[in-house]
């Protein structure tokens, strides 16, 4: 799930469907499909998609290797780029982009590499110098911190995260140290805080890791890290102030939510977990 930047549209990657639904975000937070949702992206499924941070395109990444790039409309409406899908690696299983909407950045769980791509003002996907670049053995999440100048990658068989500095070419390069161990387990989700000092990863050993983010782009872990969450934790979010942690648990059909301290140290919210619907996988918060 991703919001469009001013919280007025929500957009969800349908797996089972092959398509990705738009709704339209009420003042009460009720949902209104957007005229001709669900938008239909191929004959692949949908693995996981993003809105970059100027709402101009939503990108979706689709199981048979492609990144779907559509433009999005005053009504919240989908149109698709022209040449989209854009051909990715082998099973494209995350998405995101850095906070200027220059660059795009895939995770190619199957190929063990990330992918790197500059955004047209079309919305058009060219490879960046030196794509792809090579970040473990499983990659499954990516993210840009907010001042666009590291990506942090899960690496779920090797269990580790990988920061990777960015160029101004939207190469990347490994920070010295990288990879870095995750020792709560194989790491899943992952998230940055708006102030760029933390990053917070969801674990299979039902816990969430923080880190802090050192001005070179290393990471330590942040004090008692890491932090009980529900079972199966698999994805992580933050709310656009930096105070608050959700991570989403499908076994457990629950989010827990966390306050962030100011050395990163989570506490349980007051009367968290939250109880969801059945199995649920993926968190959002409004910007």
């Amino acid at each position: 799930m991703a919001f469009y930047p001013a919280g007025n549209f929500l957009y969800v990657a349908n797996e089972v469907g092959k398509s990705v639904s738009g709704y339209s975000v009420g003042s009460t937070g009720a949902l209104t499909p957007v005229p001709g949702s669900p938008f239909t992206v191929g004959s692949q499924i949908v693995l996981s998609l993003t809105v970059d941070a100027k709402g101009g395109f939503v990108f979706a990444t689709g199981q048979l290797n492609g990144v779907y790039a559509s433009s999005i409309g005053s009504n919240g409406v989908l149109t698709s780029v022209s040449g989209s899908p854009f051909k990715t690696r082998s099973q494209p299983f995350a998405v995101t982009v850095d906070p200027k909407a220059r660059f795009a950045y895939v995770a190619n769980a199957d190929s063990a590499d990330v992918s790197g791509y500059r955004i047209a003002s079309t919305g058009t996907l060219t490879k960046v110098s030196g794509s792809p670049f090579v970040t473990g053995k499983r990659p499954v999440s990516v993210a840009v911190d907010p001042t666009g100048s590291f990506l942090f990658v899960s690496d779920y068989a090797y269990t580790k995260i990988s920061v990777e500095s960015i160029g101004l070419n939207g190469a990347l390069t490994p920070v010295t140290g990288s990879p870095f161990r995750d020792t709560a387990g194989r790491p899943g989700g992952i998230a940055v805080d708006p102030t760029a000092k933390f990053v917070y990863v969801a674990n299979d050993s039902n816990t969430v890791s923080g880190y802090l983010i050192g001005a070179d782009g290393k990471i330590t872990p942040v004090p008692n890290s890491p932090f009980a969450t529900g079972s199966a934790p698999s994805d992580v979010a933050i709310d656009h102030t930096g105070k608050f942690v959700y991570v989403v648990s499908s076994y457990t059909n629950s989010i827990s939510g966390y306050s962030i301290g100011s050395n990163g140290a989570l506490s349980p919210l007051s009367a968290s977990p939250y109880p969801t619907g059945k199995s649920p996988y993926r968190v959002a918060v409004t910007p």
